[in-house]
């Protein structure tokens, strides 16, 4: 896999997670990870996927190995940093994959980019529309960690450690600003909505309505998972992620 840390003009950076091969034709997958995580939210299902096509992770401004901005990041200011590392990396089509608060880092790059982006695969989105409050979120999140397998919440607290408390709270602010529902009407691509049945902060609800007020919209319900499901049954995203590559394909 190469890296690649790449200077945006913004003054921040982000480090690219490079493999597979590389077509002019089949859009490149984009993998964008969540509040406080890193590319390593991905670290089962890139592998695999880097068989068929090439494939892209991040480490998102503030974020693993990236250093903290100078300012607060709105979700639109990660959007727009992850479009410009893909320019500077010449990808122009693509599937995107986000997780969690990656999901609305993928749907904003979705209504900036519409040409671009054929698809989304938003697995556990945030943030429930009706339980937008920091207390409920963070009961949601500390049930969830009963829920996970002890080797993902290694990873969890892992890069949580890397990312810091001052940058976490930040970034939070950004998560709960941002209208997910709102701004999933705007997109134009097929939207899949993968969540864990046991997954107590993207509860069924709140998948549903998503899946409702996409243009074209799908759920898939992973059994006996949660919310790391990137990391606990990566089978299920691949799966979703092909099935947005066939649709893709030149007739």
């Amino acid at each position: 896999m190469e890296e690649l840390r790449i200077q945006l003009d913004s003054g921040a950076e982000v480090v690219a997670y490079r493999s597979g091969p590389e077509s002019s034709t089949a859009p490149a997958v984009v993998l964008l990870h969540g509040i406080g995580m890193t590319h390593r939210s991905f670290e089962q299902l890139q592998p695999v996927l880097s068989a068929e096509v090439s494939v892209i992770s991040f480490d998102l401004p503030g974020f693993g190995a990236t250093r903290k901005p100078a300012r607060p990041f709105t979700v639109a200011d990660h959007a727009q940093a992850v479009d410009e590392a893909l320019r500077r990396l010449g990808v122009s089509r693509r599937v995107l994959v986000g997780h969690s608060m990656g999901c609305q880092f993928a749907t904003e790059q979705a209504i900036l980019r519409p040409d671009d982006v054929v698809g989304l695969v938003l697995v556990a989105p945030v943030v429930d529309s009706e339980r937008r409050t920091l207390s409920a979120q963070a009961r949601d999140l500390a049930l969830d960690t009963f829920r996970e397998p002890p080797r993902v919440n290694a990873r969890v607290l892992i890069d949580y450690a890397k990312c810091g408390l001052p940058w976490y709270l930040v970034t939070v602010k950004a998560m709960f600003d941002y209208d997910t529902e709102a701004r999933t009407r705007l997109v134009e691509c097929e939207v899949i909505v993968v969540r864990g049945e046991r997954d107590s902060v993207a509860r069924e609800p709140w998948c549903r309505r998503l899946v409702s007020v996409a243009g074209h919209g799908s759920l898939v319900t992973v059994p006996g998972r949660a919310h790391v499901v990137p990391l606990a049954a990566p089978q299920s995203v691949i799966d979703a992620v092909r099935g947005l590559l066939r649709e893709a394909e030149p007739a």
